[in-house]
């Protein structure tokens, strides 16, 4: 059978022996996911492959196999299957920047023991103004391997190239 196009992300593709991949979405949520352990012969020309890796016997032409690590924290909501970052992941960097933040957040980071600084500032009229600052870590998504599986390093494992 061949597939052109299909919406197969975050699930195991239905590939079968002696299929032929053109198209379609079969992204995972972590690096080195592999997809389809069954199947050993597949022809892949085209799709997106985001964290997947073949197996041994498929012939890979084209297709997006990047690897990257993604961090929750850049997220609005943690997709079904993926595990929460800890505050401290490998995505966080060393860079921190501060946020002024409203006398409400303070309380609210005040009970949960999490950093902010109180300060004062003139307003307007020279009187001293309090103003909250919490102090956030920078986190970024991290790209570990690029093209082709083929033309992956020998000598590199997944996550092994971090940028």
């Amino acid at each position: 059978m061949t597939h052109t196009r299909g919406n197969f992300a975050f699930t195991d593709p239905p590939f079968k022996d002696g299929d032929t991949v053109r198209g379609g979405n079969f992204s995972q949520h972590t690096p080195g996911t592999e997809i389809c352990k069954d199947v050993t012969r597949l022809v892949i020309e085209a799709g997106n492959y985001v964290n997947c890796v073949p197996q041994p016997g498929w012939t890979v032409r084209g297709g997006n196999w990047a690897q990257i690590s993604r961090c929750t924290h850049l997220m609005d909501t943690i997709p079904k299957g993926m595990q929460e970052c800890a505050d401290n992941c490998s995505h966080r960097s060393a860079t921190v920047q501060d946020v002024q933040i409203t006398r409400e957040e303070a309380a609210k980071l005040k009970t949960s023991a999490k950093a902010y600084v109180e300060s004062e500032r003139p307003d307007k009229d020279g009187l001293g103004e309090k103003v909250f600052t919490e102090r956030k870590y920078v986190y970024a998504d991290k790209v570990t391997q690029v093209g082709r599986p083929d033309r992956w390093p020998k000598e590199a494992a997944i996550g092994e190239l971090e940028r």
